[in-house]
């Protein structure tokens, strides 16, 4: 698989509402926790340079820890929902699905909420897009806890074919 990663905030302050986009890589470019991802750090631009891991058939990639997104949400603002859009393929003729796709304030533990209903990652020419409003992965956020450096995604995969490689972009 292959992939790049960005995530939308959704807030409101007041009685207007705004929103908030911020890519990997705008941040502090540190994935917390990449076992078995090589090049890991590839996934904070779109520049056809990969992070990749080799999935055996029939099992899960590791979790890749993607934080460092740099939000500057205000203090008075109400968190209302979160888009998570990823750019993601198999590197052959196998059949790869999101196994998670979660929020993480913490940046090692997930906020309990599975947003990718095991879809198939559509390729590099259409991200796939998980959440949106109303949507806040099992919990409740504070504007300081999306502004964190450890606040992210956590992303894996499983393969239902022969090996493959996972590649996020």
């Amino acid at each position: 698989l292959s992939s790049t990663s960005s995530l939308s905030s959704q807030s409101s302050l007041s009685s207007s509402s705004s929103s908030s986009s911020s890519s990997a890589g705008e941040g502090a470019n540190s994935p917390s926790s990449a076992s078995g991802w090589t090049d890991a750090n590839n996934v904070f631009a779109h520049d056809g340079s990969f992070a990749t891991q080799e999935v055996a058939s029939d099992a899960d990639s590791s979790d890749l820890f993607v934080t460092g997104f740099g939000f500057s949400i205000p203090g008075g603002a109400t968190i209302t929902g979160f888009l998570v859009s990823i750019r993601a393929r198999d590197d052959g003729t196998g059949a790869p699905v999101y196994q998670s796709v979660e929020l993480t304030k913490n940046g090692t533990t997930g906020t309990g909420t599975d947003l990718s209903a095991d879809e198939a990652p559509s390729g590099f020419s259409t991200p796939n897009l998980f959440g949106g409003r109303g949507v806040l992965g099992g919990a409740s956020w504070t504007p300081a806890e999306v502004n964190a450096s450890t606040m992210g995604v956590i992303i894996r995969f499983h393969n239902n074919d022969t090996e493959e490689a996972g590649v996020v972009d």
